[in-house]
């Protein structure tokens, strides 16, 4: 697994720009802010790292990163996204989320088969306390990703040893 985020130029042949180093296990998740100055990326141990693309240097101050407005949303750790977890969650039970192109609610795909919908940012209430959601059970395993439409209106879900596919109305919770 990669550990490392290749940063190319697309009007010059590919051109590698930075290779960005840091992640201490293979990347799961990656988002690039709206502006295109910043990347977010977490990887297989739990890891949420923040990078200057044009610098190639990843950003350590992470207070710095709090007002970046990302252009989509898929890595499960960060306070927007600290309700999505399950109590008592062992970390391993979130396999993907998907912030809504609007960026009012968020998709969560979990270990235990679920396609829940949560409103955006997803924030604990109290201490090892799940935001509310809609929860919708249809895989008969593992959630391995979720993805919605650009206009919102549906949601597609992967299953891991289902091997299947959904498609989902989306109704907000």
């Amino acid at each position: 697994h990669e550990m490392a985020i290749d940063i190319l130029d697309v009007k010059k042949d590919l051109k590698r720009i930075h290779i960005l180093k840091g992640h201490t296990a293979g990347l799961k998740h990656l988002d690039w802010s709206e502006d295109g100055k910043f990347l977010q990326s977490t990887s297989a141990d739990y890891e949420l790292l923040f990078w200057d693309v044009s610098a190639g240097k990843q950003v350590t101050e992470t207070a710095s990163m709090r007002d970046v407005k990302w252009a989509t949303f898929t890595v499960p750790l960060g306070w927007p996204v600290s309700g999505v977890w399950p109590t008592d969650s062992d970390g391993t039970d979130v396999n993907a989320v998907c912030r809504s192109t609007a960026g009012d609610i968020i998709a969560i795909g979990d270990d235990h088969g679920l396609v829940r919908i949560s409103r955006f940012p997803s924030i604990a209430p109290g201490k090892n306390e799940p935001a509310k959601s809609r929860d919708s059970l249809g895989h008969s395993a593992h959630v391995t990703n979720v993805r919605f439409f650009p206009d919102d209106s549906t949601l597609i879900s992967t299953g891991g040893n289902d091997c299947s596919v959904f498609q989902w109305k989306v109704v907000a919770p």
